[in-house]
C-alpha cells in the first residue's frame, strides 16, 4: 500500500475505531481492514481526479473558439 493511502487508512480507522469491529488482539478483521483500504483508495483516486484539468479533445473546437478564428481569418 502507498505511504499516502496507509497514512489516510490509518486516519479512517482512528475515526471510525468505536463504530468498527475489533477482534481480541484489538486489530481490525481482515475483511474490514480491506474495506478501510479500499475506501481510502477510492477517495485519493477521487481527490486526484478532481485536481484534474477538464479534457479537450483536439480536432474539435469550440463555437467561440472557431468564431474567432474565422473572424482572424477574414479580417
Amino acid at each position: 500500500m502507498k505511504p499516502l493511502q496507509q497514512a489516510l487508512a490509518t486516519k479512517l480507522t482512528a475515526a471510525l475505531a468505536a463504530q468498527l469491529p475489533m477482534t481480541a488482539t484489538g486489530a481490525l478483521p481482515k475483511a474490514i481492514a480491506q474495506a478501510v483500504e479500499d475506501l481510502a483508495d477510492r477517495i485519493l483516486r477521487w481527490r486526484a481526479s478532481q485536481q484534474r484539468p477538464p479534457r479537450v479533445l483536439l480536432g474539435k473546437s469550440t463555437p467561440s473558439v472557431s468564431d474567432a478564428l474565422t473572424r482572424l481569418i477574414d479580417s
